[in-house]
This record gives C-alpha cells, sequence and structure tokens, in this order.
C-alpha cells in the first residue's frame, strides 16, 4: 500500500480482477492509449482548433514515441494520460465557470496522484495550473492582483480536495519516503541516468527503424542506438515526420500566449530530458536533487511540441485556402499520412514474445520453488551484471533480468526475500545492501542470520 507506484488503488487497475492476463494487460495498455486520443483531442478542440488539427495532435500524441515507449513504464503511461484531461477540464472550468468541470479537474488529479509517478504528477500540475494563468489573462486583460489571488486560492482548493481523496494512497507513502535514502537525493551520476543525448534529437524527424527480430538480435541495439548499444529510458521519441516542421509553423507563423507558453513548455522539457548533457542541469539538480531519469521528462517537450503542430495544421490549411487551394482532402490525407508513419515507425517498438518466453523458469530454480517451509533467497546480481554487454539481446537481458528478480518475484510464491528492494528503498535496506557488497567472508554471515537457504548466482562457485 505504501509503494505508490504498485497503483494499488488506481481505479484502472480493477480490469486486472475482471479478466485473465495477459488479456487484462492489454486492455489496461489500450485503454490508457484510447484515453490519451480522446483526452487531446477535446483538448485542442476547447482550445479553439479545428477537427482536422485535433485528429492530427491526438494521433501525434496517442500514437507517437513517447507514449508508446511509455508501455514500459506502466506508472509513467497512468499520469501522462491525464495530463491533457486536466488540461481540457479546468480550461472550461475557467471559461465557463461551471462547478462539473472543476470536480471533473479534481477527479482527473486524484487519478494522476494515484497513477504512482510522482515527478511527472509534479510537472503535469505545473502546467496545468501555467496554462491556466494564460487562459485567464487571455480573458482577463485587466488582471489585478485581487483576481489573480482568486486564481491562486481556486487551484490550492482543487489540490487540497484532491490530495484529501487521494490520502489513503500518498499517506502511507508519504510516511515511508521519511525513512527512505531519497529524503536527502540522490547522488548527481544518479540523478542524471537515462539523460537523452543529442544525437538523438534528430528522431524528431527521423525515425528509429525497429524490426520484428530486434529482441533476438545482439547487434540491433548498438545499430539502434549507438555507440555503446546502451538502451535508453525511451525507445523512441519520434512523433512523426510532419510534426516538428508544423510546430514550427504554428510558434513562428502568428506567435500568440498560447503558441509562446507550449514553444516554452517544449524547451523546459528538452533541458530537462538532456540532462547532463546540458550544463543548466546542474542548476536543476540544486533545486530538484530527488529527480532522476531526465528522459522521463521529455513528456514536457512532447505534448508542447503535438500542441504547437496543431496550431500549424490550421494555419497552414489557412494559409492554402487564402492562395485558392482546396483543403477538403488535404484535411482527410494529412491526418491519415501521419496515422501511417507512425504504424511503421513504431509496429515493432514494444517486443511482443510468445507467453511461454515469459512462463519459462531456468531449470536450477525447481528446488527453491518447490521447498517449503520459511527461507529467504540471496542473488549474487554482480555475477549476473557481468554477463551483461554489448553482445547481449534484449530477450536475454530479460532472462537474466528474470534471475535477478528471484528475490523479489520469489514474494509471489510464499518465498521470504533479504536482499529485495522496493521502489523507494528504505535506509535499512540500503544498509543491508552495502553490507552484501563486502566480500563473501562478511556477507555469508550476514546470510546466516537472516535464514538465507539459497543463492542464486551465475558465477561458478565452490
Amino acid at each position: 500500500m505504501s509503494d505508490i507506484q504498485s497503483g494499488v488503488f488506481y481505479l484502472p487497475s480493477l480490469i486486472f480482477l475482471m479478466f485473465s492476463y495477459p488479456l487484462s494487460f492489454n486492455l489496461y495498455i489500450v485503454f490508457h492509449i484510447f484515453l490519451c486520443f480522446c483526452f487531446i483531442y477535446i483538448f485542442v478542440r476547447e482550445i479553439g482548433l479545428s477537427v482536422g488539427a485535433a485528429f492530427f495532435t491526438a494521433i501525434a500524441y496517442s500514437y507517437g514515441g513517447y507514449v508508446l515507449s511509455s508501455i514500459n513504464l506502466i506508472n509513467n503511461l497512468t499520469v501522462i494520460t491525464w495530463l491533457p484531461a486536466m488540461l481540457w477540464s479546468y480550461q472550461r472550468a475557467l471559461t465557463r465557470k461551471t462547478l462539473i468541470h472543476y470536480l471533473l479537474t479534481i477527479v482527473f488529479i486524484c487519478l494522476a496522484i494515484l497513477g504512482g509517478e510522482p515527478q511527472l504528477f509534479i510537472f503535469s500540475i505545473a502546467v496545468t495550473f501555467f496554462f491556466g494563468l494564460v487562459t485567464i489573462s487571455r480573458n482577463n486583460m485587466n488582471m489585478n492582483a485581487n483576481a489573480f489571488m482568486k486564481y491562486n486560492l481556486t487551484f490550492v482548493l482543487i489540490m487540497i480536495a484532491a490530495l484529501l481523496i487521494t490520502i489513503v494512497q500518498w499517506g502511507p507513502t508519504f510516511f515511508d519516503y521519511q525513512h527512505s535514502i531519497r529524503l536527502k537525493g540522490f547522488a548527481f551520476n544518479q540523478a542524471s541516468q537515462f539523460s537523452l543525448s543529442w544525437d538523438r534529437l534528430k528522431h524528431l524527424l527521423f525515425p528509429v527503424s525497429f524490426n520484428q527480430s530486434f529482441g533476438n538480435d545482439p547487434s540491433a541495439l548498438t545499430s539502434l542506438f549507438p555507440p555503446r548499444g546502451a538502451i535508453p529510458r525511451l525507445l523512441s521519441i519520434y512523433p512523426g515526420f510532419l510534426v516538428m516542421p508544423l510546430a514550427l509553423v504554428g510558434f513562428f507563423s502568428k506567435p500568440s500566449r498560447e503558441t509562446i507558453f507550449w514553444g516554452f513548455i517544449f524547451l523546459m522539457g528538452m533541458v530537462f530530458a538532456l540532462g547532463n548533457n546540458t550544463p543548466f542541469y546542474n542548476l536543476i539538480y540544486m533545486i530538484f536533487p530527488f529527480f532522476r531519469f531526465p528522459e522521463k521528462f521529455y513528456f514536457l517537450a512532447n505534448i508542447g511540441l503535438v500542441i504547437l503542430a496543431g496550431y500549424g495544421f490550421d494555419r497552414l490549411m489557412l494559409i492554402l485556402t487564402n492562395y485558392g487551394v482546396k483543403t477538403k482532402y488535404i484535411l482527410l490525407i494529412i491526418p491519415l499520412v501521419l496515422f501511417a508513419d507512425l504504424f511503421i515507425a513504431h509496429a515493432n517498438l514494444n517486443l511482443t514474445c510468445e507467453t511461454g518466453f515469459y512462463n519459462f523458469s531456468d531449470p536450477f530454480f525447481q528446488p527453491v520453488r518447490q521447498e517449503k517451509g520459511l527461507f529467504r533467497v540471496y542473488v549474487d546480481e554482480e555475477s549476473f551484471n557481468t554477463r551483461l554487454s554489448n553482445e547481449t539481446s534484449i530477450n536475454e537481458r530479460e532472462m537474466i533480468s528474470q534471475a535477478m528478480m528471484m528475490p523479489n518475484t520469489g514474494i509471489i510464491n510464499n518465498i521470504y526475500y533479504v536482499n529485495g528492494q522496493t521502489g523507494l528503498e528504505l535506509q535499512y535496506q540500503w544498509i543491508i545492501t552495502e553490507i552484501l557488497a563486502k566480500p563473501w567472508q562478511e556477507r555469508i554471515r550476514l546470510l546466516q542470520l537472516s535464514n538465507v537457504k539459497y543463492i542464486v548466482s551465475a558465477a561458478n562457485r565452490t
């Protein structure tokens, strides 16, 4: 319950109680991608763009590289789904002054909290808050201090309501966080791990070509992600080859408060995502030492980019109309071209294997699984890490990971563990981790005291 990343109280998780696995998992993923499409569509329509622009933006957002890469990071997907929903309902609440839309905003914020990725949630709230300022400043050119204070008070009340509703989840998480090693923040090298590299920015225009066999091909990783073949946190950032050009048209052709705002969001997202590849990240690290994995913050750049592309789409249609070009068929063709482009680029993005691949268990684990009674299992992770190299395929890494996660997955089979780590990694666990990094003579003593019966290792030991 105290691990917010598990989404225990996240309502869509009820799908897993209704259907068998993996059907429930597939429905869960498709459901969120469908919601991404719907919410970004209605939001773009709400800010005054055309149906064609809304379809274009919705396809780029829901079927673009960022959202589809987030399938591998479920709690990221469950948060970014609700940002366009929050923007839509809050926009309506501010412009129409209707209670139902304020209540919907609270509901969407609650779902984003329960989705289980606090860092992305914080950024989502910031985007919603500042976009609301853009909205009221447009509708009230002479906004005074009282109007500004009223706006802030309203937003604070919305947040308080959402936090009170979801306290059953974040309350236990908060108490655990007080005993977590994250309380003092991460070391810089940990915080900047998975920084987006400059050479990958070319994929804002050009796709990464994933083939059906890239999971089994050891050389595929080096060709996909040169020079070292390291698997990035985001497999793709490709939004479609039309998105960036149209975003530039939307930003430069007729600047407005809205386009400047989304341009700024795109820029900030890129700065955060590039991490230690920019000099600015040292300042970001000083302010947010508990943030890590910069690539995840590309979601800011992604939503800013696709919404700017929506503005660019309408601007292009207007220019063509002024030149006497009939845009009736263009309005249909461009979204279809985008969809085809993204399908070709991302059809093989997420690996799919026969169910038996995931059910496979190394025969050496059978004594552990068949053992009765209370005992713990210890995994010599370093012995498995040494087997990882540029010649190790993604599927092989999956099998190695399965062995390394034996202590954690073992709890499902009533197998207790000594070195399992939760998402927050509590301070006492960190102490155990430090002890288990010592020479084997010292390590064995702790394992004996911890009732460890089996040691899982990839090394040949006597």
